[in-house]
């Protein structure tokens, strides 16, 4: 997101903008307009996080990823019988996630569950799905296979009856959140899959 303030007093005018973290405009995401390039700024406040990393990423990568996930969707739920735990961040990671697994499951319609577990992540999609004209959020709502876990009671329940299933959790960086509940008991299970999608 860009922000652009200008300010004015008589002849005095300045711009100043606030940027965050852009991603890589090669390749597109669900509810991301594509990137408005600023021309030109008095003052820049940035995030820099990933500002010194070259990011060659493309589309075609992208698919390839697809291709990666579904491998390990197959070899993990499917051949397996055992749970696949991605932790994530709460907002743009968890609804790539999603769109990512969708495609998959639109490919292929495996037959197990796909949970997002972050109660801060579901507010965000519900918000997010009141200002956006993305398709997405129409076919999460219908989708027969995605379970949102916004209460704790929930997230035990689930972990008793996991088997098959992809779980999406906060927090990226498996520092903290729900995750670590998942990690208490899946990682005992020599056949579970992790990933930290980043």
């Amino acid at each position: 997101a860009n922000l652009v303030i200008t300010v004015e007093d008589g002849n005095f005018k300045k711009k100043i903008s606030y940027l965050v973290d852009l991603g890589n405009p090669l390749i597109k995401k669900p509810c991301v307009e594509p990137i408005e390039y600023i021309k030109s700024s008095n003052l820049v406040i940035s995030e820099c996080t990933y500002a010194m990393q070259e990011n060659k990423a493309t589309q075609k990568h992208r698919d390839e990823d697809l291709i990666k996930l579904s491998n390990i969707i197959k070899s993990t739920c499917k051949d397996k019988n055992s749970p696949i735990l991605i932790s994530s961040f709460a907002m743009q990671r968890s609804l790539e996630l999603l769109d990512a697994l969708y495609q998959i499951w639109e490919k292929e319609e495996f037959d197990f569950n796909v949970c997002l577990d972050t109660p801060l992540g579901i507010k965000i999609l519900d918000e997010m799905d009141k200002f956006t004209k993305d398709d997405i959020f129409n076919k999460l709502k219908n989708w027969k296979n995605l379970i949102f876990i916004s209460e704790f009671k929930d997230t035990k329940s689930h972990l008793e009856n996991m088997g098959a299933s992809i779980t999406i959790a906060t927090s990226g960086f498996a520092s903290g959140g729900r995750i670590l509940t998942y990690f208490t008991k899946v990682l005992s299970d020599k056949n579970a899959t992790y990933r930290d999608w980043e």
